[in-house]
């Protein structure tokens, strides 16, 4: 492969990748904190917190988490110096992605030239796909830096044939492979790379100290990580038909994800014209020699992802900085002339309205990670200390206590469970019965209990206090005990006496700092206000009765009324069952409509008797209704 001899870049240049940096940055920065931690990052942050013995120990097992160490321990010495918050998390992530497009710049200058190292860092910037990934506090933004900067050395090493650079190139790659296993689709592209220049690097081989380094650091690295899924049973991402692995490609590196109404045919236009007009404009072999070497690279990774769980998305990033490059040298290679200058303008305009999209598409509650601060959230604001919770399945445990911060006891499991009885026994071993509340948070559990079997188990046993569904996660509170002797510490305390010998003692809800109808997510409250009332009967009457709640306007108009969840103790045990003299514990849930003009709204209480006229009803709170 020819490859242009190493020159300096002018001021000129230097500005122009500078100001493209400085655009990078700033999409990266954009919603740093947007999405929740997720169920990944959450896994990131408990491995990281670990003991450092412990955290070499579990990563090179290859099994509770399938990426080596290096990540894991620079984000440990990172955490230490700058703490464990969201912003600071997603922020090192960012670094490393940042630093990984610094080097495509001269990456692309010394491969193609210096318009095409412009044009792959421009088109790097605006990439759906790597800013995502430079949002997440996992191994791809180092993996995306270490990959741009291993094929930044192999160029050097090949253009200059030093035992520096050949050296710089073994380190760089080791690390890689230290980083994410699957650096080698890149070490394969690399391979088929070197090969057209094998030729001309003469005596002594001094390619042969970077191939020791990467066998040394490397090798006993993939035989480990192989000999650890022999007979694993994988039930995630499986193997994919060429087409739709394809299909997939095309997408992931352009819009990344699809907003609504985009033709995903304009994706297959776009590259199907970039690559057979880029072919009809090549002059020389390099940029065709660049593409075969990427395909073989791909080519490995689909052959693995028949037997490995490898079908994501985030699997190729060692492979992204090649593919940049590569459509850089398609659109931009040849002699300057007003005609192929008019095709790099179009092409590039053409790359900038697909990327707009898929970049205001990563802001989107379409396409929100899993929403465990608002679950987190929704938990504190009305968990008690005798309460408990149950994660199934139990590594979600992990991006819960990130924003969690209460004491909260807590059980966990995992296994499968192939029918009720199963359940039942698990469920008994647990000890659940000493809570007074139960959290059910479920996620990542359909493997295990396709059926719902725990959800059943529960129901049959407890009355459902709330229920509420975070994105991608589901939280039920089951009333282990409905009765209580007082008031637990959030309740807000009221005497409200009604006839019939009911009292209201008190009452909780986080609405205090007003409700969001239109807005997306959980907590603070949008939609739903649960509400808890805490009722007292003085006197035995065992005739039919109702309670009710409800958000009045200032002209008396029900605007909304509390209703107890399916399976809620109201249903289940009604009112005249209840007993004379401990508290009763009623849960409500207030499902706002998305027209309820913003304001203040009273929530007010009342009961009704059967035969007798309706009562005034009694104001307990006033709510804010916020745009």
């Amino acid at each position: 492969m020819p490859v242009r001899p190493w020159i300096h870049t002018h001021r000129r240049g230097d500005l122009v990748a500078l100001a493209l940096l400085g655009l990078g940055w700033g999409l990266r920065i954009h919603g740093l904190t947007y999405h929740s931690i997720w169920l990944d990052e959450g896994a990131a942050l408990w491995i990281a917190r670990l003991p450092l013995g412990v955290l070499l120990e579990r990563t090179m097992a290859f099994r509770e988490e399938v990426s080596p160490p290096l990540y894991f321990l620079l984000l440990k010495g990172w955490i230490a110096l700058a703490g464990d918050g969201d912003f600071a998390l997603r922020f090192f992530s960012a670094g490393w992605m940042l630093i990984g497009l610094a080097f495509l710049f001269p990456l692309g200058r010394i491969a193609f030239g210096r318009a095409i190292g412009r044009l792959a860092l421009a088109m790097g910037v605006l990439q759906p796909y790597l800013v995502w990934f430079s949002q997440e506090v996992r191994v791809y933004g180092l993996l995306f830096a270490l990959s741009s900067l291993s094929t930044l050395e192999l160029l050097r090493a090949l253009q200059r044939n030093r035992w520096s650079s050949w050296l710089r190139y073994g380190v760089a790659i080791a690390a890689a492979c230290y980083t994410h296993l699957t650096a080698l689709w890149m070490i394969t592209a690399h391979l088929a790379l070197a090969a057209w220049e094998g030729r001309r690097l003469g005596w002594p081989p001094r390619w042969l100290l970077a191939l020791t380094v990467i066998l040394l650091a490397g090798w006993p690295l993939a035989l480990r990580a192989w000999l650890s899924q022999q007979g694993t049973v994988f039930w995630w991402n499986p193997p994919q038909p060429l087409g739709a692995a394809v299909q997939l490609l095309i997408i992931t590196w352009t819009v990344y994800q699809i907003p609504p109404g985009f033709p995903e045919a304009v994706l297959w236009i776009y590259m199907g014209a970039v690559l057979l007009i880029g072919l009809l404009r090549l002059r020389g072999f390099s940029p065709v020699r660049w593409g075969i070497s990427l395909g073989l690279g791909w080519g490995l990774w689909y052959l693995t992802s028949q037997r490995f769980p490898l079908t994501s998305p985030r699997y190729w990033m060692s492979l992204t900085p090649m593919f940049l490059i590569g459509l850089a040298a398609l659109i931009a290679w040849g002699k300057p002339s007003a005609r192929s200058r008019a095709w790099m303008v179009a092409a590039w305009m053409g790359w900038v309205g697909i990327s707009v999209p898929g970049l205001r598409e990563l802001w989107s509650p379409r396409s929100a990670k899993e929403d465990w601060r608002g679950a987190a959230a929704w938990i504190s604001a009305y968990a008690g200390p005798r309460d408990g919770a149950l994660f199934f399945a139990e590594y979600v445990r992990f991006p819960f206590f990130h924003y969690y911060r209460k004491p909260l006891d807590h059980r966990a499991f995992a296994h499968p469970l192939p029918d009720r009885s199963v359940a039942e026994r698990t469920l008994n071993d647990l000890g659940l019965e000493q809570y007074e509340t139960l959290w059910y948070i479920r996620a990542h559990a359909d493997w295990a209990d396709p059926q719902d079997l725990v959800d059943q188990v529960l129901r049959s046993r407890y009355p459902v206090r709330m229920e509420v569904f975070p994105e991608k996660i589901r939280i039920r509170a089951y009333a282990i005990r409905w009765q209580r002797e007082d008031l637990p510490p959030g309740a807000r305390p009221t005497f409200l006496s009604f006839p019939g010998g009911w009292i209201l003692r008190g009452f909780q809800h986080a609405g205090s700092g007003g409700v969001r109808p239109r807005a997306w997510g959980v907590f603070p409250p949008t939609r739903q206000l649960h509400l808890t009332l805490y009722w007292q009967r003085r006197a035995a009457h065992r005739s039919e009765v109702h309670l009710r709640a409800a958000l009045m306007d200032s002209g008396g108009r029900l605007r909304g009324e509390a209703l107890p969840p399916r399976d809620g103790l109201l249903l289940r045990h009604p009112p005249a069952e209840w007993p004379v003299g401990p508290l009763i514990v009623d849960d409500r849930d207030l499902l706002l409509p998305e027209d309820l003009p913003p304001g203040r709204y009273r929530l007010a209480v009342w009961v009704e008797q059967p035969g007798e006229a309706s009562p005034s009803p009694q104001i307990l709170d006033e709510i804010e209704v916020l745009p």
